[in-house]
């Protein structure tokens, strides 16, 4: 099956949702991925994405927050939080299959590396 065969299988607000989760592992803050990544019920993914959009709420969108690791340092671009008809349906997705918060976690992941700049400005390059 085709990348972009498969791609079409993924609703576009689980697609937006990740986009926003992937801030957290650019930030390496996997506490909402982890969270989606084994929901145990509905409960858990309302928790969960609740608890990221409040803690990106602190921040404007756009902006770069500065990420120290050891040697290692970079700046994030900071997402706009979803919209709520997004994060409305994303829910109602989640409640008919959790698999929709396993897949929104999974592609945070993918996605981070698009936040992520070097100093300069620049994008982090891809492995």
């Amino acid at each position: 099956m085709s990348e972009e065969r498969q791609a079409q299988g993924i609703p576009e607000e689980v697609r937006k949702v990740a986009r926003f989760l992937a801030f957290f592992a650019a930030t390496r803050t996997y506490r909402p991925i982890d969270s989606l990544s084994r929901p145990f019920s509905f409960d858990d993914v309302v928790l969960a994405i609740t608890d990221a959009m409040r803690q990106v709420a602190v921040y404007r969108p756009g902006e770069l927050v500065e990420v120290r690791r050891g040697l290692e340092e970079y700046k994030v671009e900071v997402p706009s939080v979803p919209p709520e008809p997004v994060v409305q349906r994303f829910l109602e997705f989640c409640r008919e299959d959790l698999a929709h918060a396993k897949v929104a976690a999974a592609l945070a992941l993918a996605y981070a590396p698009v936040l992520i700049k070097r100093e300069r400005g620049r994008e982090r390059e891809r492995a």
